[in-house]
Order: C-alpha cells, then structure tokens, then sequence
C-alpha cells in the first residue's frame, strides 16, 4: 500500500532560493497502514498562547492551521512575498503554481505537498476555479546571512 505524493520545498541553500520536487514513497508499518514522511524537523513548537488575535502570522515558535482559498489571478499576477515562518501544507482541491523569486515554478494539485521556508514565493492560479490549500504557518526566528 504505498502512494507516492510530490513534495515541493523551498528553502534556501548557500543563501540562494532554491525549489525541490520529489516524490516520496510511504512504507508499511507492522499494523497494515502506509505511512510517507514528508519532512521534518528537530525542533519543536509550543501549546496554543495568549498571542494578540491580530497577528496574521505567528512569531517565532507560534504556528496557525489555515485553510486558504486562492482564488484565480485573472489579469492581476500576485506579487512576490516573504515571510518569517516554515509553512506545511497540501493542496485540497484544484491546482496551484508555487512560484520562488529566483528558482522556479512547480505546478501542484490534490494531494501534493509543500514545504516553504521563508523564501521570497507567490501562488499562482492560473485556472478558473478557486484551489483550496491546507497549511500549518509556523514562526521563525529570522537567520542572519552574514
């Protein structure tokens, strides 16, 4: 029972944006389920906080579950945006472009993951119907590139 699922991560490497498409496969674990790591990390985020509800993205070690909803670019293309935080998601229905400023474009639909960190990125919906994106936005403390 193994499914394999596209992975794309951004991130940057020798200071240079940088965008990875991989399959991975999942393995079976001894009770019968598949089970596909997609990524991880060795650190930690806290339980939920007194953070002020204004807060669009979290600050370091604070995270948010999103549903986002992108609608189509019609004649307006996104600009290009960063943010402090590692973002984790899947795309829930239709398809999306994750663009990285400097790197690449690689196209995503149902299923396909993602895995964005702090690099300068846009969505592009290039289609007619919405596409709906599951993510945890986690906050990062910002690195310094010197």
């Amino acid at each position: 029972m193994s499914i394999p699922v596209k992975v794309a991560i951004a991130e940057a490497r020798d200071n240079e944006p940088h965008l990875l498409a991989t399959d991975v496969e999942s393995r079976v674990l001894p009770s019968g389920r598949a089970l596909a790591e997609l990524w991880r990390t060795g650190a930690l985020v806290s339980g939920p906080s007194n953070e002020p509800d204004n807060e669009a993205f979290p600050g370091p070690d604070g995270a948010r579950l999103w549903v986002l909803t992108v609608p189509p670019d019609g004649p307006n293309t996104p600009p290009f945006h960063a943010t402090p935080t590692v973002d984790l998601g899947f795309v829930i229905s239709g398809s999306v472009t994750l663009d990285v400023e400097g790197a690449a474009q690689l196209e995503l639909g149902p299923g396909d993951a993602f895995v964005q960190s702090g690099q300068s990125h846009r969505w592009l919906n290039r289609g007619t119907e919405d596409v709906v994106i599951g993510v945890v936005v986690v906050g990062v403390a910002p690195t310094s590139s010197s």
